[in-house]
């Protein structure tokens, strides 16, 4: 049956992280965190949406993304 499925284009959708399906400045969060060094979970908070297989999509640009890599830079304080 899974056969038939996949023969028809029905039976699989891209892996979750995968790039399928990502315009340009489009990340999964996953990735995004990779690019970042930091942990997916503090990447899935901000705007994300969902593409048609229901993957998380997150839109940063180059500007953006040279932001958010300095703000990792700063020291923690500690929520002070």
């Amino acid at each position: 049956m899974s056969r038939l499925l996949v023969q028809l284009g029905l039976g699989s959708r891209p892996p979750h992280g995968s790039p399928v399906g990502l315009g340009p400045d489009e990340y999964r969060p996953a990735g995004l965190a990779r690019r970042l060094g930091i942990n997916r979970d503090t990447v899935r908070v901000g705007w994300v949406r969902r593409d048609a297989d229901r993957h998380h999509v997150i839109g940063v640009d180059e500007g953006e993304l040279s932001r958010l890599q300095e703000l990792h830079q700063l020291p923690r304080t500690g929520g002070q």
